[in-house]
This record gives structure tokens, sequence and C-alpha cells, in this order.
């Protein structure tokens, strides 16, 4: 039977709401006046779903638990239908119980499982609905389901150990930006309307840094609205795809952080081509997939036209030769695994070597941040020490002090 969300009062006046399953909507008012609920609205779980708070998208440490939950049932023999429903009693954030009841009536209503989770979760990538059907489609649903699972959950994991590695550098950004607030705003115009008083030859670096703080105390209020209103424009602005391909091009070519980001798109391209060709999924589809999984557009166009390559019947170390923003070496991985008939182990195995030298090159990168910002503000504070000091110094020399 269908799932149905309501919303009521009992007869004390005390507000409900929650999940029931009935033949339809009438059966449900009936059903719940007489356990003494007098309902003010029923619908389809699947209505309120996509009514509900962020449009009814799901984000992926919630879909990551859930893959995991259903795996484990489906691997003890329980058929899928049966570990929705337990999945949908035992769900812990309150929110996802209405799109997992629409997710229980559509596959019971004969929908693949594919596209019921499309519609009914929402956020759902085309990578994650391909390897659902290829799991369907092969009878090991559980394998996808557990795959789905443990992939989503590394991606966490990478941006867990990120934002962990920004925390200390963003605090002492943050603490500099305070400073120069302080020394604009009030230290600095205070000592200048003082040594003005006093009618002291000011040095160099004083006016320097007085006439700085001058410009500074009208420069970052409009720097903050412009960056406001250009974060605004490009917010409802529509995309477009050509310039943000050629930028996304210009950062992988970079050095430094480009680095970075080509050791983690080759890593998230053989990791995710590696699922799917374990889950069965043929060579032009995984690349094109894969490609998708990158993040950046400029690499999805070039896998793009690489899957076309592979229909056209050339290999993939050939196809994959020379495209820039992925690693140099990877054709040559490619080209191993191909020769050798074990293409997905080996992209396991380039995977975790990409893997490895992301995390190597983010940590060494985020470790020479936080001192550099550290040597900055300790330059900041001696300069305006100097600045304060010097014109100090010379009024006490000339009172005779």
């Amino acid at each position: 039977m269908p799932s149905f969300v309501y919303r009521g009062f009992r007869r004390s006046g005390e507000p409900v709401k929650g999940l029931l399953e009935a033949a339809s909507a009438k059966a449900a008012r009936e059903a719940l006046l007489a356990e003494g609920v007098l309902a003010e609205a029923v619908e389809p779980s699947g209505r309120s779903a996509r009514r509900g708070v962020g449009g009814g998208r799901t984000g992926e440490a919630v879909r990551a638990d859930l893959y995991a939950e259903l795996a484990a049932m489906a691997r003890s023999g329980l058929p899928f239908a049966q570990s929705l429903a337990v999945a949908r009693e035992g769900a812990a954030a309150e929110g996802l119980r209405e799109p997992l009841a629409d997710l229980l009536d559509r596959v019971r209503g004969g929908q693949d499982v594919a596209s019921a989770l499309t519609e009914a979760l929402g956020g759902v990538t085309p990578f994650e609905t391909t390897l659902l059907a290829i799991g369907e489609r092969t009878g090991d649903l559980a394998r996808s389901l557990d795959e789905l699972s443990r992939f989503l959950q590394s991606r966490r994991e990478f941006r867990e150990r990120v934002q962990s590695a920004l925390m200390y550098p963003l605090l002492v950004l943050g603490l500099t930006v305070v400073l120069l607030v302080v020394m604009t705003t009030g230290l600095l115009p205070l000592l200048d309307r003082l040594l003005a008083d006093a009618r002291v030859d000011l040095p160099p670096l004083t006016r320097a840094v007085f006439t700085a703080g001058r410009v500074m105390s009208w420069a970052l209020p409009a720097a903050l609205v412009l960056g406001g209103g250009l974060w605004w424009l490009g917010r409802s602005c529509p995309p477009d795809p050509a310039r943000e391909e050629a930028r996304d091009r210009v950062r992988l070519a970079r050095r430094g952080w480009g680095t970075v980001r080509r050791a983690l798109a080759s890593h998230r391209f053989t990791h995710t081509l590696a699922i799917l060709l374990d889950g069965g999924a043929g060579l032009p589809e995984a690349v094109r997939l894969a490609g998708r999984a990158t993040g950046h557009p400029s690499l999805e166009r070039r896998l793009e036209e690489a899957a076309r390559a592979v229909e056209q019947g050339r290999s993939l170390a050939e196809s994959l030769a020379g495209i820039e923003g992925l690693a140099p070496n990877l054709a040559e991985w490619v080209g191993a695994g191909e020769a050798s008939g074990r293409l997905a182990e080996l992209l396991r195995t380039a995977a975790e070597r990409y893997r490895a030298e992301w995390e190597r090159r983010t940590s060494r990168m985020l470790g020479l941040l936080a001192p550099a910002l550290l040597v900055g503000v300790g330059l900041l504070v001696l300069i305006v020490a100097l600045a304060v000091l010097w014109p100090i110094l010379n009024l006490s020399r000339g009172l005779g002090l």
C-alpha cells in the first residue's frame, strides 16, 4: 500500500504528524480518525518530500549511510522493498523518512531502483544511477550499494581532511583581517592626529603607513561591497559553459595547486572507472561517467571525446594519451591493464597512488600556508611598530628626554 504523510491534532489539541500506509487518502483519514487524530492534511509521501527542505535533496553523507545499511540487509538475503521499509522506520533523520517512504512506494509499484532513488531522494549523481542500474541488471545490487557507500565515504573523508587542515590557516587569516580593521579604523587615525597636533616631522615610513591606513579605511569596505556584488552577479547570471571550461583548464594547468588538482582528478577518474568496470559497465559508458566524477568541465569534455574514440575501436590507452589535466603516466597504467587483461585491478592501484600523491602534495601546501601567514602577520606588526615608535623617539630626543 502507498504511504501518506499526515499532519493534524489529537482530541487533546496536541499537534501530531507522521507517516502511515493506507489504500487511499480517504482511507488514511478514516484510520487517523479511528485513532483519535483529526487530520489537517494528508498527502502522498512523494509530493510532500519534493516540497521539503532543500527541495528533497539528500547529502552525500546521508546517502553513504543509507547505501551501507541497504547493502548489509541485501547481503543478508532481505528483499529490497523490505530493506527499504526497515530503513524508513529506523531513519535517524526525520527529514529522511518521507523520501524513503516515497522510494518504497515507487519500488513496490514496479519502478526500477535507480530511477526510483533519483526521483525520490534527489541529489543522486549519474554515476550512482548507473552503478545501481548495473547492480540491478546483474542481480548483485548489494555489491553496487556497498561500492557506492565506500566511494561516497572516501569523498567525505577527503573533504573533512581538507577542512581540518585549513582550520589553523583560516584562523590566522581571520586574525590578520581583524588586526587590519583595528589598525586602519582606530589605532592609525588616532596616532596620526596626535602626532599632527604635536607638529612632529614624520619619517617616510610613518607617512607611508598612515597613508596606507587612510586608504585601507575606505578600501576594505569597498572591497567587501564589490566582492559581495560580484558573488551575487555570479550566482544570478546564467552559467557560461565555454567560459567555465576555459577557466577550469587554466586552473588545472597551473603549477602548485594545479598539480594538486591534477592528482585529485586522476584519482577520481581511475577510482570511478574501476568501480564501474567491476560493476559490469561498458567501457565507453564507464569512461563518460568517470569523466563527470572528476568535477572538471574541461576533463569531462576531453573524456567524452575519449569515450567516442573507444567506441570507434581505439584502445583506451591511446584515447587517454595527451589529455591535459590528468596525470602524465595514466595512459601507461591503462595500457598495462589492457595488455594484461586486468584493467580494473591496475586502475585501483593507480587510484591509490594518485590519492597518496594528492594527500602528500596537499599536506605540503597547507603546511607551508600557516607559516607564511604567520610571517606575514609578523612583518605587518613590525612595520606598524617601527612606523609608530620612530616619530615618538624623535619627539623624545627633541624634548631632551
